[in-house]
């Protein structure tokens, strides 16, 4: 199994304890966690995991997104209240 296979199994039995590998080889399954999967559930697994991280990334993103537009909005000001903080730095820095 490559890395991107590795992390869709850890991934879809919730990085349960037990799994390990040798190289690129499932060595040990623990029988709690039921039947060996096959490689065509990994293969499924890692389309699941690759759009479970989309997912994630886009949600961050939009939280992200939302506190810049709401800090932006909070800093808004007239170009005229701009320019006096501007003198205002200026007469600070001297």
């Amino acid at each position: 199994m490559n890395e991107e296979e590795k992390m869709a199994l850890f991934w879809k039995y919730n990085f349960a304890s037990g799994i390990k590998f040798v190289d690129d080889s499932l060595t040990n399954w623990p029988p709690a966690l039921g039947p060996r999967p096959d490689m065509a559930d990994v293969r499924d697994w890692v389309i699941e995991h690759a759009t479970f991280l989309e997912d994630e990334q886009t949600a961050r993103d939009q939280v992200s997104n939302g506190r810049r537009s709401r800090t932006l909005s909070k800093l808004s000001m007239t170009p005229g209240q701009l320019e006096d903080l501007v003198e205002l730095l200026r007469d600070e820095l001297k």
